[in-house]
């Protein structure tokens, strides 16, 4: 069971006012990740576990100081170039999807130090979690 778009947008708005590093939109049934969290660029940790995604805008490479993704059990199967600007990440977990290739891009995450492509259960608890 998904999460309704007002659901997801308060948990949006929430995280930005609050100046929270982690957004937990595991299991929301959405398909595309709203245009509401390109600007919340201080992101640490993205829960998309489950999230029903199709795809990973090419904003993504934006969050700069992401240190976790977790893509996992969705049915994305590309990743955008702009992956590879995410020289913080350190878990990336992608396990589950349908991807037919990795963009070149991702070499320079390895290049940044050790970056772990993960596979974890999903995590239910946070702040901005029901």
């Amino acid at each position: 069971m998904g999460l309704t778009d007002a659901k997801i947008e308060e948990r949006i708005r929430a995280v930005r006012e609050a100046g929270a590093t982690e957004l937990d939109l595991q299991f929301s049934g959405i398909k595309r990740l709203p245009e509401s969290i390109a600007d919340a660029t201080q992101l640490k940790v993205l829960w998309l576990y489950s999230a029903s995604l199709s795809s990973v805008p090419d904003w993504i490479g934006n969050f700069v100081q992401l240190e976790e993704l977790w893509l996992e059990a969705n049915n994305i199967q590309f990743l955008p170039e702009s992956i590879g600007n995410l020289t913080q990440l350190r878990q990336l977990a992608v396990g589950t999807n349908q991807l037919r290739s990795l963009p070149e891009s991702i070499g320079n995450l390895a290049a940044t130090g050790w970056t772990r492509m993960a596979r974890r259960p999903h995590r239910r608890a946070n702040r901005f979690s029901s």
